[in-house]
């Protein structure tokens, strides 16, 4: 399983982490957007939220980015 992050919470974002919550390879473990209203999206999957990418690469959770 390979933990990702996912920077950009935008339309193709949203659908991304919520078609990697189902995947059998990769694990959302955090999320990234500059757009505060995109905290309340993370929250509602209860996925670690940032608003600078430092802090995903940061995160050592993180194995791959997707953005």
């Amino acid at each position: 399983m390979l933990n990702i992050a996912v920077i950009g919470l935008g339309w193709w974002g949203r659908i991304i982490v919520d078609l990697a919550r189902n995947s059998e390879k990769l694990r959302v473990v955090r999320v990234a957007d500059v757009n505060p209203q995109a905290e309340a999206f993370a929250r509602e999957r209860d996925l670690p939220y940032s608003p600078r990418f430092e802090a995903v690469l940061a995160d050592p959770k993180v194995q791959g980015v997707v953005l």
